[in-house]
């Protein structure tokens, strides 16, 4: 269960951006990261809060900031169908290729969860269809393992003709 991390994860998680907007603009740091609870741009993007992660950046939020076990803002935006969001968030400079350890990376969470939206739009973002990423005990993921396991077959044909090869 979640710990809350600080005022700004939970005023995010639940939902209030009038509160979110009054801490970032007393200075809390939409990217101080808990294990466990991410950060405020994280959780932001898990619910494709737009506006508040734009409000986040603007206040010079790390939009790559990453948190082990709860990925980064653009990983949860792929793996919660928020296109809109990884689009704002690409836009302000995520990478499309970062793993964070525990969570891959974006290509592989939408590939997984059998969002073809979202693998198209990070294959022309650039998203590299032959990561594959060392999981202890699994021996790796890809995107294109991952799709195949899911039984995704559409992604696994977009993954295919991007490049990806097992």
């Amino acid at each position: 269960m979640p710990g809350d991390g600080n005022a700004l994860i939970v005023a995010t998680r639940n939902d209030n951006g009038t509160a979110a907007r009054k801490l970032i603009a007393a200075g809390a740091r939409a990217d101080q990261g808990f294990e466990g609870d991410g950060n405020g741009l994280i959780v932001a993007a898990a619910a494709g809060d737009v506006r508040l992660l734009g409000d986040m950046l603007a206040a010079g939020a790390d939009v790559n900031a990453a948190v082990r076990g709860d990925g980064n803002p653009l990983i949860q935006a792929a793996r919660n169908g928020h296109l809109e969001a990884a689009q704002l968030l690409v836009g302000q400079g995520a990478d499309v290729n970062l793993v964070v350890p525990g969570d891959e990376n974006a290509l592989i969470g939408a590939a997984w969860n059998g969002d073809l939206d979202m693998v198209n739009y990070l294959l022309s973002a650039g998203a590299d269809p032959t990561i594959k990423v060392a999981v202890p005990g699994d021996g790796y993921r890809s995107a294109l393992r991952q799709a195949s396991q899911a039984g995704h077959t559409a992604i696994v044909d977009a993954l295919r003709r991007a490049g990806a090869r097992e």
